[in-house]
């Protein structure tokens, strides 16, 4: 497959860490929710780890994979100060796991990562986690977003994040956001929840089921 991701951003790495993965971190306990102990995960997009460490301790075992290669670096060092030995972090382009991975998951989460990717991409990571995942997790904007300020502060964080970060962004929420991107690789959403101030997201979703 001879497709893309961006590879770099200019927040990649320790910035990352420090000032976007950690503030994060309350939002991502809620994910916690929809995941059985001791099962495998597929962390993708797993940016700088933050998520991937946070329940490796109650899982069977965890793989986190972004195209960053910065961000795997940094990944790698917060995985050596936690000690934890159930984890792997790998760096590798999302539309190439079926072919990367020598195993099956349990799981396949996606957190903050579908809005942030290029449109003709969509598709094909989704259908790609399928074939390597029981089961999808999927974290991401509610759509449509609410007039608001919590609202108007993640439109600006969206911006700042650079032009074609954005341009995703916008293009995420003006097609439906998560559930039409499910409908068209087969997935439907077994379970499903809303924050309060309606801006994320939690979607369960496993393959379609086939009536006997």
């Amino acid at each position: 497959m001879t497709e893309t991701l961006i590879k770099r951003h200019w927040y990649d790495g320790w910035f990352y860490s420090i000032f976007i993965d950690s503030d994060r971190s309350n939002l991502r306990n809620k994910i916690l929710r929809f995941l059985e102990k001791n099962k495998t995960v597929l962390d993708i997009g797993c940016g700088t780890g933050g998520f991937a460490l946070k329940i490796a301790p109650c899982s069977k075992y965890v793989l986190g994979v972004d195209i960053s290669e910065s961000m795997i670096r940094t990944a790698n060092r917060r995985k050596k100060k936690s000690g934890c030995e159930n984890i792997d972090f790998m760096n590798g382009n999302a539309l190439e796991l079926s072919t990367l991975l020598d195993r099956h998951f349990d799981y396949a989460v996606l957190s903050f990562f579908i809005h942030e990717v290029n449109p003709q991409y969509r598709l094909e990571i989704l259908r790609q986690a399928k074939r390597c995942a029981d089961v999808l997790l999927i974290y991401d904007y509610h759509v449509p977003l609410p007039r608001n300020l919590s609202a108007a502060f993640v439109k600006a964080v969206e911006y700042f994040a650079g032009r074609e970060h954005f341009r995703n962004f916008v293009d995420f929420n003006q097609n439906g956001g998560i559930q039409p991107l499910l409908d068209s690789v087969g997935l439907t959403v077994k379970e499903s929840k809303v924050n309060r101030p309606r801006i994320f997201q939690i979607v369960k979703a496993v393959r379609f089921q086939t009536k006997q």
